[in-house]
């Protein structure tokens, strides 16, 4: 295999290595990569992470504030969501960054709001006519691929190590976390030479015949969702194995999030 193929034929590049159940990187055909997690990233923000997936790197900070509620509150949303791909990030889609964001920003919201994960009924004040709002803005450092995975750990993380102070200028006033009704973690595949890679990077997703996703409440260790657009058909065996290995994983993800829980000082994590 040499450098030249790999950039003059990426397809049949990859290709022979997959045939052979290796990968470019090194990793086995079922091997996800390394996940680092930092909260406190940004100290300007109430709640922020920095989540490291191999190459592929995501900050998430969270802003609150307390509105008035509206109409009873039935058309309110407590919870925004704001995804952004800059140009810093070597992102593969070109031109087309504004509308993968777009669609990136709609998969992570659904994701949130399908599985119902947050209890957004305790961020409504008791006793008050107002609501916590909370806006969630996901930045793209670096896409090297699975880059829904990354990002929805980062949101994960930065609002549960969110504090919720009413009065921010009294040292004394009380102090709540956001409630978790799940923990949904999310595990991208890639299928080339109709062989399933696990985690794939930006090169493998590119030339893949086709890409989905499966959503595991790590909590539970329950599948929640399986998502794909287009492409290859799956096999109920290739689906049967990543389901399994979505499950083994979230398993993981849930000893780094459910940690912030434990000490909030203690807030860089890795594994390895």
């Amino acid at each position: 295999m040499t450098e030249e193929l790999r950039i003059s034929d990426p397809v049949a590049y990859h290709s022979q290595l997959v045939s052979k159940g290796k990968r470019a990187d090194g990793r086995t055909l079922d091997e996800f990569r390394n996940i680092k997690l930092e909260t406190d990233a940004i100290r300007t923000a109430d709640a922020s992470s920095l989540v490291k997936l191999g190459n592929t790197s995501i900050v998430c900070g969270c802003t609150t504030q307390i509105l008035p509620i509206k109409n009873g509150g039935e058309d309110q949303d407590p919870i925004k969501i704001k995804i952004e791909l800059p140009p810093i990030c070597s992102n593969p889609y070109g031109n087309k960054t504004q509308l993968s964001a777009q669609l990136l920003n709609k998969a992570l919201k659904d994701i949130l709001d399908d599985t119902n994960c947050i209890d957004k009924q305790n961020l409504f004040i008791n006793d008050t006519d107002s609501y916590w709002s909370i806006m969630v803005e996901v930045i793209c450092l670096n896409h090297d691929g699975s880059i829904l995975d990354a990002a929805v750990i980062a949101v994960i993380a930065a609002l549960k190590s969110l504090k919720l102070v009413e009065d921010k200028s009294n040292p004394s006033s009380e102090c709540r976390h956001i409630k978790f009704n799940c923990i949904p973690v999310v595990s991208t595949y890639a299928m080339i030479n109709d062989r399933v890679l696990c985690d794939p990077n930006s090169e493998e997703e590119n030339i893949a015949q086709t890409t989905f996703s499966v959503t595991v409440d790590s909590k539970t260790n329950s599948n929640l969702s399986i998502n794909k657009v287009g492409g290859q058909p799956i096999s109920n065996n290739l689906l049967t194995k990543s389901i399994k290995w979505s499950k083994l994983r979230a398993e993981k993800v849930n000893s780094i999030i459910e940690a912030i829980k434990i000490d909030l000082n203690e807030n860089k994590m890795d594994t390895s």
